[in-house]
């Protein structure tokens, strides 16, 4: 049905018409602000919430409100603080650092927030990226105790005690009310080879005794201290007074069992009877007691013990898997296959597959000790948290020297950002006593994508990438890039002589390496590249020397194909040489005849020439 307005009406639906499709775009542009307005409300409504479960000590609640603020507002600054401080509460750090690092991609460089992210890194067990990402703030902020503080953890980490006293001397006097920085100033300063130094914190030591809140850790650092001294007096004092405080756990006691070893004193034993009575009843202490028992060489007591306690003591986690773990000491393979067969272990039966494992492998029965493993593996994946569970498994492995079988778990778990930082370092040390030029570069690529500011990731993964001529990415662009901006780091120094090398630049190689200092080019590693740049240049006698300082390196295979590369370059380069050289010996010869040639022509020329006058002169 057609619309029949009249003309005279006309005008009038057409202002109608635009009115409303008017009123129809300011509503819908509206409600997007509108929305927009609401969201960040919303969100900064569940980061007040988050911030109060965090205070009230509730970081699982802290964690759903911060999700829900980030759902709301996924660019909100102060949601991704938020999460960052609510899974440092619930000790997830690994995770709280990745949200630090993108919190300082919203806001590059704030002082709390990169000290906070150095701080999970270091907890997170990596250290390189806690270094790194304090390097941030360089020059040091001179007036952030926290900063120190942070510093001062990392320089510990690295075992470097000049810088974490430097850094801690420096917390405490910008923070002189703050009982922790102050505490392990003294604590740090007991190994200080100055005895004055030493006493001082001795004495600082003893005052927080009286510290509510720190005595009980001021006592195991004087009782430390007292046992590296071999001062068994104090240290029995020390003992007495760490064991009596009401806050002391059973690992304070297991301390007082070790100490008295080595003190070789005769209540050792009736104290470790003593223990065991007490962690009869508590499966922690228990499994903490035999654990420390299979460490200190008593595995075959606890395998006797074993026999006589109940049933229900030993047949429950976690105290079965010390049980195990001694009968594999104790190499009682058929008891060991007997004793997993008997129970389920719970949520930690995945351990006790592994554990089967180990004893059908020790029987004989290597197939089927296969297949138990696979099935621990695909039960440690089976629910929520696999990443430690799988971590534990790799553990046992490594223990056992199932290299092939921890390699296989870490290789399954490595590009995750859960996998835990000291796996990499295993599988790296691995490939690398291999010399598997492959895994260390797919190794190096996962640790640079996971820290791309790393200059160390960054040059092993264009290292290896050269060395093993991958053809991934572009190796020899970042070697550029890494030598302009590290233009003094001998490992990227010689990642980019690599790099000429295998692009024919010799020459360009050979003076980069020989620009290196002469103590750097003692480094076998090194001396090896740039005897293969001096080879490749024709500078054999040269390069015999530093192929002498490089024989105690283990070559990859890959490294003895460049040194035949390098020959074969310096035999091609001599024979092109040499014909080069008989060529200009013939062309010089043929030049010389020419002229001899010319030479006689016009002699002949002349004389022919003046032959006539001769004769005329004769009539």
């Amino acid at each position: 049905m057609a619309w029949n307005i009249p003309k005279s009406k006309r005008w009038y639906s057409h202002w109608l018409m635009w009115t409303v499709l008017i009123m129809a775009a300011s509503a819908f542009f509206g409600w997007s602000k509108l929305k927009s307005r609401y969201a960040r409300w919303d969100s900064d409504r569940k980061v007040v919430k988050a911030e109060q479960a965090i205070a009230a000590g509730d970081f699982r609640h802290a964690v759903l409100q911060a999700k829900m603020a980030l759902n709301a507002n996924p660019m909100s600054p102060a949601a991704v603080r938020v999460m960052a401080k609510a899974l440092e509460g619930a000790g997830m750090d690994s995770f709280a650092a990745t949200w630090r690092s993108q919190l300082d991609s919203i806001q590059p460089g704030d002082r709390d927030n990169v000290t906070a992210w150095a701080s999970d890194s270091l907890k997170a067990g990596d250290i390189n990226a806690a270094e790194r990402i304090l390097a941030i703030l360089k020059p040091e902020p001179n007036d952030d105790a926290e900063y120190h503080a942070t510093a001062a953890a990392v320089a510990t980490a690295r075992g470097d005690a000049a810088a974490a006293e430097r850094h801690w001397a420096q917390a405490v006097r910008l923070a002189p009310g703050n009982d922790d920085f102050r505490l392990r100033l003294a604590i740090l300063r007991l190994n200080s080879k100055s005895a004055a130094s030493h006493d001082e914190a001795v004495g600082s030591l003893r005052e927080f005794r009286k510290n509510p809140a720190k005595g009980l850790e001021a006592l195991r650092a004087l009782l430390g201290d007292a046992m590296r001294y071999k001062d068994f007096g104090k240290a029995l004092e020390y003992l007495d007074a760490v064991v009596a405080d009401p806050r002391a756990i059973f690992v304070d006691k297991l301390a007082r069992l070790s100490a008295l070893r080595e003190m070789r004193a005769g209540e050792a034993t009736g104290y470790l009877t003593e223990l065991r009575t007490q962690a009869i009843s508590n499966p922690a202490d228990l499994y903490l007691l035999f654990m420390w028992m299979n460490q200190h060489d008593l595995a075959l007591m606890v395998s006797e013990w074993a026999r006589t306690l109940p049933t229900d003591a030993i047949s429950e986690p976690p105290v079965c898997v010390a049980v195990a773990d001694a009968y594999c000491r104790t190499l009682e393979w058929k008891r060991l296959g007997d004793y997993v067969d008997e129970h389920s272990w719970g949520e930690t039966d995945y351990l006790r597959r592994a554990f089967r494992a180990r004893a059908l492998e020790k029987l004989g029965e290597a197939e089927e000790s296969a297949k138990e493993w696979k099935d621990g593996i695909a039960a440690a994946r089976s629910q929520g948290g696999s990443s430690d569970r799988l971590e534990k498994m790799v553990r046992l492995a490594i223990a056992w020297g199932w290299t092939q079988q921890a390699q296989e778990v870490i290789w399954s778990m490595a590009a995750a950002p859960s996998c835990p930082r000291w796996m990499l370092d295993a599988l790296w040390a691995i490939a690398f006593e291999n010399r598997d030029a492959s895994q260390l570069q797919t190794l190096a690529g996962i640790l640079a994508k996971a820290d791309t500011k790393s200059v160390v990731f960054r040059n092993n993964y264009a290292f290896f990438s050269l060395l093993s001529r991958s053809g991934v990415g572009n190796p020899h662009r970042d070697a550029e890039r890494l030598i302009q901006e590290n233009p003094h780091d001998v490992a990227v120094v010689r990642t980019r002589g690599l790099s000429l090398f295998l692009q024919g630049k010799i020459a360009e190689a050979a003076a980069l390496t020989s620009g290196l200092l002469a103590e750097e080019l003692k480094e076998p590693q090194t001396a090896l590249y740039h005897a293969i740049f001096l080879t490749a240049a024709g500078e054999g006698a040269k390069a015999a020397e530093f192929f002498d300082m490089a024989r105690d390196w283990k070559m990859f295979p890959e490294e003895r194909s460049l040194i035949e590369r390098a020959r074969q370059t310096s035999e091609k380069t001599a024979h092109e040489r040499e014909i080069a050289t008989e060529a200009k010996a013939a062309r010089d010869a043929k030049a010389a005849r020419d002229a001899e040639t010319e030479k006689a022509v016009e002699a002949a020329r002349l004389a022919r020439s003046r032959a006539p006058h001769s004769a005329d002169a004769e009539k």
